[in-house]
């Protein structure tokens, strides 16, 4: 069976989107837009504007259709959702079965002219308990570190920018194509390894044991493939 890309609909709010800007408060000359703002535009055109006079309309020139010197029109949040379009576009999901050699179903991605990009599968109940226990108390372990390490855990909830900054010295400030490429990336990563997760379905470790008390939310989605190392 195979499943297309397009079934995915909406992720909803990823964090590598919002760097783009796409929910940020709008703005109006570079001054965020209020109601004051507002008030003084209304009674500034009341005093300049006359009726309107068809002679002074402006003919728009429009380029040719899906020409790409267009995208440096558009918003960020524009560009990205476009080149999400293209980049996932070619991409298909589907089923693949477990055999003798190789007890463990899985699902293999695929781009346009069958070529295959990778093929993840389940493990067993068996490989599970031998490889996911051992997981699960070398995260007990690390529990007690959690006093030391909980503001790095937090502020890393979302895309990493100032610690990236501060290591390599990024300054997107200066670089907005940098700046957007790194969110695209992130946000086609972030497609892909949540429609593996979703066809795996590995529940997260708190569903192993209540011990586990997570100091942050459980994500609402499987564990495995690891988001965290897919988008490294």
């Amino acid at each position: 069976m195979s499943i297309s890309m397009g079934s995915m609909g909406s992720m909803g709010s990823m964090g590598s989107m919002g760097s783009m800007g796409s929910a940020a408060q709008p703005e109006y000359g570079g001054v965020a837009l209020n109601l004051m703002l507002v008030d003084a535009l209304v009674k500034t055109r009341g005093g300049i504007v006359d009726e309107l006079n068809d002679s002074l309309l402006i003919e728009p020139s429009y380029p040719a259709i899906d020409d790409p010197r267009s995208m440096a029109l558009w918003a960020p949040s524009v560009r990205l959702y476009t080149s999400l379009v293209e980049l996932i576009a070619p991409l298909e999901f589907s089923i693949v079965g477990a055999t003798p050699g190789t007890p463990r179903a899985g699902v293999r991605l695929r781009a346009s002219g069958n070529r295959d990009i990778a093929t993840l599968r389940r493990p067993t109940n068996t490989e599970f308990f031998a490889f996911f226990g051992r997981q699960l108390k070398l995260m007990e372990s690390w529990a007690e570190l959690r006093d030391e390490r909980a503001s790095e855990i937090l502020t890393q909830l979302t895309p990493q920018y100032a610690f990236w900054d501060s290591i390599g010295q990024l300054e997107l400030e200066r670089r907005r194509w940098t700046g957007e490429l790194i969110s695209l990336a992130l946000a086609f990563a972030s497609f892909v390894e949540m429609r593996f997760k979703h066809a795996l379905a590995i529940p997260r470790p708190i569903a192993y044991s209540r011990k586990i008390q997570p100091i942050i939310p459980t994500p609402m989605h499987g564990s495995f493939p690891s988001g965290h190392a897919t988008e490294a």
